[in-house]
């Protein structure tokens, strides 16, 4: 059961696909192309009052300079108004057009950003949108295009923050199927203005390896594929790639503009950093091994006293905070240690600390032109297609149990008429990561998980106030379903962590696990996600993340319940499945696949089927499988938890089971020794 919703109802396009239309030249620039990305909203959650309906769509215009000289951008209008006066006028929540573009050079690009509120501006109301800046007008359809490019990942060599390679996923939703001709990459021409950008490379067939469907280079009509391009050492700042395809007929281009950085999985602990009886806490070397054991590698804090100069070798840990001034941050020496700008706190939220999304874009302003990336948090999945786009890298923080909360719990009626105070279904962080994750297109995405939290008491009968193991797991693992290529833990402080002992051993089965899974996670692209059902009621939640190398398989149990007296959710042992996964075409013919988790991988009984593979297996709360191209996916996936326990067993620190690794730990908060 498909939970994203698009705004408006469904209706047939008259209009061409901008795509494969011939650019409109208009006095000195040329609209070279646009991409649309419809806003999309999780229709499974439940608030206390019904969103408004106002889902659009983000918008990014590519105009090129075809002037003898370099030419001046200026009075740019869509329909008639500047972006200014739309964003005036509510129907444009951001945009990114400055006022004036002076002397941009014969055949560069200018590149600008508009996020489009409601049905007006929607894909779904056949809008054609005028666009004029002194010259002939141009116009563009605003739809989503029927072939476009659903992810864009940049990938490097583990010595190097620069990335040295694109993988490119395109879904093909058109009448024929379509091959890749080449992929060109534009960089800013000065980093000062980076919405200007000229072509840095153009990359073809030699230097690509596709993926698209068996024994075949092209992307079958209702499939999809994609290529992972050898770039060589690229810069950090944004950039558009442009993708040229063939359907035999026509060639068009695709079109995008990211940030060029290097995607790495990463696992934040929060906000580690804190004061204690005996000194900073990171500077607490038992604290420290703890974090390690739990595979975490980023803390919600900037250059720490102590920690920097004495530890970071040892048990880094990255940062993740405003990051000022520049010129202390964007240096080679600090970019390694980064994981993103990320200050704002939780800017859809009512308050102090409140900003629309052009003051959010503003805030970011200072940033695009160096060398560090931003993020930002989204806490209310009903406006957060409002602030779609904004940030290089976004992710969103929503729990599930007995925390603050921007839905409404009591309005589930999930368990056969039954409604609680103290918890919102488990499997909504999936539909909210799913949301996330197409508003966001094709940009990755990231998401906090409920973790231990002293700071939570309980709730309308609850007495725990952090999550149970089992709650615990079953939220991490519906983010990494929906394909997130961070996690971010909240909060693995002292105080929660010594409260909540019993998580310890969950943390590092789910850090190991995703380590051992990061590479899948980050080549692939969220393909697939359905919900089955017995007896009318919800079954298991199966999902895809393919990618060159094969595809992640996610099965994750939906018949949990309510426990009446603890108000806690509880899961019921192992039961015997059949599931069904839906493959696309470059991952259909699998040479291997298997069962894997934090403690090894396993044998599965499956077989290939139409479109995709079944898998019959006995499973509890969570299976994730391998789909493998390469029949080495397996020994690769098991090295790396090899390599994993190892590391762990070299901390000869154990918490979780050894009571006196455990006190000491604890006695961090305790005065220090006289």
């Amino acid at each position: 059961m498909l939970r994203i919703l698009n705004g408006g109802r469904c209706r047939p396009l008259l209009l061409a696909l901008f795509a494969s239309m011939t650019p409109v030249s208009a006095g000195e620039f040329r609209l070279e192309g646009t991409t649309v990305v419809p806003h999309v909203r999780a229709e499974s959650m439940r608030f206390r009052v019904a969103p408004a309906d106002d889902l659009g769509a983000r918008v990014q215009v590519f105009l090129r300079a075809e002037g003898p000289g370099p030419s001046d951008l200026k009075a740019l209008r869509f329909d008639g108004k500047a972006p200014g006066e739309w964003l005036d006028a509510g129907l444009w929540t951001w945009h990114s057009w400055p006022e004036t573009v002076e002397g941009v050079p014969p055949g560069s690009l200018v590149v600008g950003s508009f996020n489009g509120l409601g049905p007006a501006w929607g894909p779904e109301n056949g809008r054609t949108v005028g666009v004029d800046w002194g010259g002939p007008r141009a116009e563009f359809p605003l739809v989503q295009g029927k072939r476009r490019i659903t992810a864009l990942t940049f990938l490097g060599d583990e010595a190097d923050v620069r990335p040295n390679r694109l993988i490119v996923h395109i879904a093909n939703d058109g009448d024929r199927p379509v091959t890749i001709a080449e992929i060109s990459i534009y960089l800013p021409i000065d980093r000062r203005r980076p919405f200007v950008l000229a072509r840095h490379a153009t990359y073809q067939s030699k230097v690509m390896s596709m993926f698209a469907g068996p024994g075949s280079d092209s992307i079958a009509r209702g499939d999809r594929g994609g290529a992972v391009v050898t770039t060589g050492p690229l810069p950090l700042s944004y950039g558009v790639v442009e993708v040229q395809v063939s359907d035999g007929v026509d060639r068009f281009s695709l079109w995008a503009l990211q940030r060029v950085r290097k995607e790495v999985f990463d696992i934040s602990g929060g906000w580690v950093a804190g004061e204690t009886p005996r000194g900073p806490s990171q500077c607490q070397e038992i604290f420290l091994k703890t974090l390690k054991r739990f595979h975490v590698n980023v803390g919600q804090h900037e250059s720490l006293s102590g920690y920097d100069e004495t530890f970071f070798a040892k048990y880094p840990l990255k940062m993740f905070n405003r990051l000022m001034p520049l010129e202390r941050y964007d240096t080679d020496e600090a970019l390694p240690r980064i994981h993103a700008v990320e200050f704002l706190g939780e800017p859809q939220m009512r308050g102090r600390g409140h900003r629309s999304p052009q003051q959010v874009f503003d805030e970011f302003r200072p940033y695009s032109s160096s060398r560090l990336h931003t993020s930002v948090t989204l806490s209310d999945a009903s406006t957060w297609h409002r602030y779609a786009g904004l940030s290089d890298y976004p992710h969103y923080d929503a729990y599930r149990v007995t925390a603050p909360m921007a839905d409404a719990w009591s309005k589930y009626d999930r368990w056969d008429g039954e409604t609680i105070r103290w918890g919102a279904p488990l499997e909504t962080i999936g539909d909210m990561t799913r949301s996330l994750r197409e508003n966001s297109r094709p940009a990755a995405i990231a998401a906090w998980t409920q973790g231990p939290h002293e700071g939570w008491s309980g709730m309308a009968g609850r007495k725990r106030g952090s999550p149970t193991v089992e709650e615990l797991r079953a939220q991490a693992y519906q983010a990494l379903s929906a394909r997130v290529t961070s996690l971010y833990w909240f909060n693995l402080s002292l105080k929660s962590i010594v409260k909540y002992r019993d998580t310890f051993d969950e943390l590092t089965r789910v850090g190991r696990t995703c380590r051992m899974i990061d590479h899948l996670l980050l080549e692939g692209d969220g393909t697939s996600h359905q919900e089955t059902r017995r007896e009318g009621r919800p079954d298991w939640d199966l999902s895809v993340v393919a990618g060159p190398s094969g595809a992640l398989l996610f099965a994750l149990d939906l018949d949990y319940k309510p426990d009446p007296n603890e108000h806690v959710f509880r899961f019921g042992p192992p039961r015997p499945a059949s599931f069904k996964f839906p493959l696309p075409g470059h991952a259909r013919t699998p040479r291997d696949v298997f069962r894997l988790d934090a403690e090894g991988v396993y044998d599965v009984r499956w077989k290939a089927v139409p479109r995709g593979v079944a898998i019959e297996d006995t499973l509890a709360q969570a299976g994730v499988y391998v789909a493998a191209k390469d029949g080495g996916e397996r020994e690769k996936v098991d090295a790396k938890r090899r390599e994993l326990l190892a590391a762990e067993r070299a901390l000869a620190f154990d918490p979780a089971r050894d009571d006196d690794d455990f006190k000491a730990l604890q006695a961090i908060l305790e005065s220090p020794k006289p």
